[in-house]
């Protein structure tokens, strides 16, 4: 939700600003913002659902056990 907003609040008062005026802006920011919350919400559990029966279907589950993605730690880890 915080993205969401961040990004909406960053990208849509400069490419819409020229068109609309500041009232219809903060309109159509508190639409899109909502929108976008309200889906991710009610499409959240249909995604897990379907991650749930591709894992099924292929047989696979991978986990990333003892593997670092810090960009910054170049050392070995220890096991």
């Amino acid at each position: 939700m915080v993205t969401q907003a961040a990004l909406l609040l960053s990208a849509y008062p400069i490419s819409l600003s020229s068109k609309y005026s500041f009232n219809e802006l903060i309109t159509i920011l508190i639409t899109t913002w909502s929108y976008k919350v309200i889906m991710a919400v009610i499409l959240l559990p249909v995604g897990i659902a379907l991650a749930e029966k591709v894992k099924k279907l292929e047989s696979v589950d991978v986990f990333d056990w003892n593997i670092s993605y810090n960009p910054l730690f170049t050392g070995s880890k220890k096991k």
